[in-house]
């Protein structure tokens, strides 16, 4: 009865057009003490693990790694994964919180290691819960927030004052943020878990069951340790102007930071009746615009550099270039007679210098190791002439 009641919720919710049928992930569906009959060619997707990336992952019938996407099949009665497959998934026994009116029936998957992917709270609660039925809690899967609801993870910063806004906190058990799983409406300050490894696709981009962008959320603080940021992660996000990404990422998908959807151009599209344009065009790259003067903190050959280059976002390294001083050949910041000894067995064909070597033993620049610059490194060393020049490491 309880299970027909909410495919019964689940379609009112859809055909009020509050969300579409991928939103209305409201929950899972067999539940601890009652089994639901299941056909002998009923297929189940099994969550897997890539450790790669610290994400979880389902095959589909060709062996290819999806994202755990769901929606509700209302036929089966049960939720289904992207390629209509049964996700196997458990309601646990009522959690008692003492602010909460009702005891809270979670729903969760679990994951190959034992621990739980939670998917929904049936009571509408943002409650991010450290374990469920002796499972720990490391994951939160797609469309776990109710946007609408605020308290416990998702609610005001401050009770009585409203008008400051709303946080969305991630404790510090979870590492994966799955799939659409923590879409906002509203967000003002964001605390994320200090032991993340992957946010999936969309993970909080700003709902798009609405028209809007997030205007006032400016603070992005990513843990180092991640892994993986999805395609759109914090895509809407139109006032957070720089973040710093740690070098632990090594991958970043695309319009997942300095994107969000420009408004004015759909809306004025819609007015002059341009051809296939609605209000669900908002989820096209045509209205996909980037965050003036986005800037990306990060270390040299990440994959952060790699994705301020390749959407041509400003970006300032954090490690500082390494100086060599010329004439040291040896690298151990001195110029001494070891330096001396060095370019002379170099020239005199005994023991050749490395490449990067020879760039700072090349004292004149004049392309070519030779007596000069034993020299003029020999008078260096002897107090007779300083060498001034320095070079950055690595160039000619």
């Amino acid at each position: 009865m309880y299970k027909k009641i909410f495919a019964f919720v689940c379609a009112l919710v859809m055909s009020a057009g509050i969300c579409s049928p991928m939103d209305t992930a409201l929950a899972v569906y067999a539940d601890s003490n009652e089994v639901t009959a299941v056909s002998e060619d009923e297929q189940y997707a099994e969550i897997l693990y890539d450790e790669e990336y610290g994400r979880y992952y389902i095959l589909d019938n060709e062996g290819n790694k999806l994202p755990v996407n769901m929606s509700y099949d209302t036929d089966r009665e049960c939720f289904v994964t992207s390629d209509n497959k049964r996700l196997n998934l458990v309601q646990n026994a009522k959690i008692e919180v003492p602010e909460h009116e009702y005891p809270d029936d979670s729903m969760y998957a679990e994951l190959p290691d034992g621990n739980a992917m939670l998917f929904r709270n049936m009571q509408y609660y943002n409650s991010i819960y450290e374990e469920a039925e002796g499972h720990k809690i490391t994951a939160i899967g797609y469309g776990f927030l109710t946007p609408w609801i605020h308290d416990d993870n998702y609610k005001y910063i401050d009770d009585n004052k409203p008008e400051l806004g709303i946080k969305l906190t991630v404790p510090d058990n979870i590492t994966y943020c799955g799939p659409r799983s923590l879409l906002t409406w509203g967000l003002d300050e964001l605390y994320l878990s200090k032991n993340l490894l992957c946010i999936e696709e969309s993970a909080f981009m700003v709902y798009d069951g609405t028209l809007m962008n997030n205007d006032t959320f400016s603070d992005l603080e990513l843990n180092d340790g991640l892994k993986y940021i999805g395609s759109k992660a914090f895509f809407g996000y139109s006032a957070l102007k720089e973040v710093e990404i740690p070098a632990s990422v090594e991958y970043i998908g695309d319009y997942s930071l300095g994107y969000y959807t420009d408004i004015e151009k759909l809306e004025k599209d819609i007015e002059n009746k341009e051809e296939g344009v609605t209000y669900d065009s908002r989820s096209s790259e045509k209205y996909y615009k980037k965050v003036d003067n986005f800037t990306i903190y990060g270390y040299r050959g990440t994959e952060a550099e790699n994705y301020a280059k390749k959407n041509d976002f400003k970006f300032v390294a954090l490690d500082k270039e390494e100086e060599h001083i010329t004439g040291d050949v040896n690298g151990d910041n001195d110029i001494n007679v070891t330096d001396v000894n060095l370019i002379a067995a170099h020239v005199k064909g005994i023991r050749a210098l490395s490449g990067e070597s020879q760039n700072f033993g090349d004292v004149n620049s004049d392309g070519d190791i030779n007596v000069t610059d034993i020299s003029l490194i020999a008078a260096h060393v002897k107090g007779i002439r300083a060498l001034s020049e320095r070079r950055t490491e690595g160039t000619v």
